[in-house]
């Protein structure tokens, strides 16, 4: 499903966090003290505002248990996002 967010929002795939163990054994992170998230940005608003500060493909932090879950997605507004990383 597609979709397109409105106002000053965008929307984030969730990033599962890997941890390599050796080179042929992945496993998740279980670290659920953590109060945050990491994402991908998939799809922005066109509002001014955020096509400024944000672009497809930009990797983000926000706080886990904000935004509307939709699947692996999460709508955001904007404001709730805490960082990029660079």
């Amino acid at each position: 499903m597609k979709i397109k967010p409105f106002g000053d929002r965008v929307v984030v795939k969730i990033i599962e966090e890997r941890l390599k163990v050796s080179s042929k054994i992945v496993l998740l992170s279980e670290n659920e003290d953590k109060g945050y998230q990491i994402g991908e940005i998939i799809a922005i608003s066109d509002s001014e505002q955020v096509i400024k500060n944000f672009k497809i493909s930009d990797k983000v932090i926000f706080p886990k248990g904000l935004g509307i879950e939709i699947e692996s997605e999460i709508i955001l507004n904007t404001d709730d996002i805490l960082a990029k990383v660079i």
